[in-house]
């Protein structure tokens, strides 16, 4: 008979680093157009100058890098992934005041249903993997 182990995924590991790259990938995109991406256009449009954009930017990315390497790299310490964590959930914040309460009045209510539910899943789904995760 063949051995049957079972194989479970650690999907909050998953999480983790899914919102790493996520976050990675958004300062890198303030870094190459300065209108940002969906999601953080209306808080560069905000900010409005090109030095405060790449600054968040670049918080932004090493957020992301702080929280993909989480304790994947033996001996990092453990505080990094809980700053990249609280930098991540107030930029997460940001984004939802300025994409989507701020600009309330410009959507439709099921343009801004289904964009605000988006942005709290993405909120919530930050705060699971890196300040309330076991992992």
């Amino acid at each position: 008979m063949a051995n049957n182990k079972n194989t479970q995924f650690d999907f909050g590991v998953i999480t983790k680093r899914l919102v790493g790259i996520l976050l990675v990938f958004m300062g890198i995109a303030g870094f190459i157009s300065t209108r940002g991406t969906d999601f953080t256009r209306p808080l560069f449009k905000f900010l409005g100058e090109d030095a405060f954009i790449y600054i968040v930017s670049g918080i932004v990315a090493l957020a992301g890098v702080g929280i993909f390497f989480d304790k994947l790299i033996a001996g990092m310490p453990a505080k990094i992934g809980v700053i990249s964590g609280i930098i991540a959930v107030v930029f997460w914040a940001l984004v939802i005041v300025f994409k989507d309460i701020a600009r309330l009045s410009d959507y439709e209510m099921v343009d801004f249903v289904q964009s605000f539910i988006i942005d709290l899943l993405i909120f919530f789904a930050i705060l699971q993997s890196t300040l309330f995760s076991k992992n």
